[in-house]
């Protein structure tokens, strides 16, 4: 006979509570044999000397048709044992046999699949009623692979005719693939539409959370485009202040660790992207409290003078501290980092003082 945990008992006598229940439980912590138990148990109870619950009166869906099979066969096997059991008592409830008996036939028949088999059903059942052919299938993956791609290639071409969809028009459809993707292709924007798609579809409201989110576009390091003769700025200039702020649905996060360009050319700048932030993030180094517990956080047990003394060489930068190699003591990794031949650090000054000034 198994023995319960106090925490898996809860679980089996929670179907006498009037409400909801919610149970979250690592991977085999005993799920599906508490799931079986509750189910069982609910069966073999009496209410006013019948017994009113029915295998086939239940529906437990699962993730897929492989745990829908083991599931059944669980059950199958619990019921079979309790009969078992109850045979060899001196005096068996011959009425609780009886009535194992026939939810053991009826277990077959009892709605523990999948929520697409179960809807299919449904569907199939009352086809007269939706207007529904019952000898519709269920599509595979890679059959709505190519439904979709048909459809995609039927909207992009309604798009780019001139037909305006439901929610996007053709001419806005039009300049966001001129500005952000190849005039030779549209294989690119497809690729981008499908992960799209595959991602709404996971929403309880795939209509909602699209008309809600906003197309964002990041430039890292944007000092580093601005070379003296690239006129990169300007031209981001004109594209920000010709059609950017005009798309609601467009944010831009420009990133650069060259914080004396980043000052006079975006913060500071009195051209065509004067009063055009909406929002600044400074990235702030590690503090002294922070360095210690990001070093505990990778197993790194040094003394508290070596930690402060880390913080002092590397400033509480986080790319720095990455750089500590776990297995190593504290002057090792310094030796590690700056002073061997080609270290990592051996010329970040001057590549900073490049950077900087």
């Amino acid at each position: 006979m198994t023995v319960w945990n106090k925490q898996q008992k809860q679980v089996i006598d929670s179907r006498n509570y009037n409400k909801n229940i919610l149970v979250s439980a690592a991977a085999g912590s005993g799920k599906t044999a508490v799931l079986v138990e509750r189910i069982l148990e609910s069966i073999m109870t009496e209410e006013d000397g019948e017994y009113k619950n029915n295998i086939d009166e239940f529906l437990v869906v699962t993730f897929t048709r492989a745990a829908a099979s083991q599931m059944k066969e669980k059950i199958t096997k619990t019921i079979s044992e309790k009969i078992n059991e109850e045979s060899k008592k001196e005096y068996p409830d011959l009425k609780l046999v009886d009535h194992l008996l026939r939810q053991q036939t009826a277990v077959g028949r009892a709605d523990i699949c999948t929520l697409d088999s179960f809807s299919a059903k449904i569907v199939r059942e009352n086809f007269n009623v939706i207007g529904i052919d019952p000898a519709f299938n269920v599509t595979d993956g890679n059959m709505a692979s190519i439904i979709q791609e048909d459809i995609t290639e039927e909207f992009f071409e309604q798009l780019f005719g001139g037909t305006d969809g439901k929610y996007i028009k053709s001419a806005d459809f039009c300049e966001l693939a001129n500005v952000f993707f190849r005039k030779t292709s549209d294989s690119e924007l497809k690729d981008i539409f499908s992960r799209v798609i595959r991602v709404a579809s996971t929403m309880p409201d795939p209509v909602k959370w699209l008309m809600d989110s906003r197309l964002t576009g990041e430039i890292d390091e944007m000092p580093w485009m601005d070379t003296q003769r690239s006129g990169f700025l300007s031209a981001f200039e004109w594209f920000w202040n010709d059609w950017g702020c005009t798309q609601d649905i467009l944010i831009f996060i420009v990133c650069g660790s060259a914080t004396s360009w980043m000052v006079e050319k975006i913060v500071e700048n009195k051209g065509g992207l004067f009063n055009r932030q909406t929002c600044r993030l400074y990235l702030r180094p590690f503090s002294l409290r922070e360095t210690e517990l990001y070093l505990k956080s990778r197993d790194i047990d040094w003394s508290r003078r070596d930690i402060a003394e880390t913080y002092m060489i590397m400033g509480g930068i986080p790319y720095y501290l990455s750089l500590i190699d776990s297995e190593l003591a504290f002057n090792a990794n310094i030796d590690n980092m700056f002073f061997r031949k080609r270290a990592e650090l051996w010329d970040e000054f001057d590549h900073l003082y490049d950077t900087l000034f």
